[in-house]
């Protein structure tokens, strides 16, 4: 007698297409076997994962900051990992001459009197690439060739023009944009 009353409870809950209601035909958990989730509440801001058959796991935010990673063979709330050498090496090697991020020897023009002091920024079109430090009047040691963006100076650069003599020093430059 009790299936009979279920089963009247749940016809008048079945719609034209032959299809049960879920907010008033079905109570407390709709198991995973039937579409659900095997378990009545979910907590906020968490990250759902599959489990196989079971309700599903879950990972919180953590720590502010945090970000999903792997950890080989699940998925976990942890901090941003440092960068290896290794792989800041291999991305460095695989960089273009002059590209964002790589590091290049410049000098100013020889033929201004200019200091470039660490720290400070230099467009490229005011730059030389250069071979290393000359003095007098013999060669410049530096190319033709400007490099493109934006340079960061890592040390100081310093060109000087003084009568018959021309001091040019280079330096290390960072691209930054």
């Amino acid at each position: 007698m009790t299936q009979a009353l279920n089963l009247g409870l749940l016809g008048n809950n079945v719609n034209t297409s032959g299809q049960v209601s879920l907010t008033a035909g079905v109570s407390g958990t709709l198991p995973m076997a039937n579409g659900g989730l095997g378990t009545t509440t979910l907590t906020a801001n968490n990250v759902l994962l599959g489990n196989g058959g079971s309700s599903p796991q879950v990972v919180a935010p953590g720590t502010s900051g945090n970000v999903l990673q792997s950890n080989g063979s699940t998925w976990v709330s942890g901090g941003v990992p440092a960068p290896s050498t290794a792989n800041v090496l291999a991305a460095t090697a695989s960089a273009s001459l002059g590209a964002v991020g790589t590091y290049a020897f410049l000098s100013t023009s020889f033929t201004t009197n200019l200091v470039v002091n660490p720290g400070s920024t230099a467009a490229g079109s005011s730059l030389l690439y250069a071979g290393g430090a000359v003095f007098g009047t013999g060669g410049n040691g530096f190319s033709s060739t400007t490099p493109a963006g934006t340079w960061r100076a890592m040390g100081i650069e310093r060109s000087v023009f003084a009568c018959c003599n021309h001091y040019v020093y280079g330096t290390v430059f960072l691209r930054i944009s």
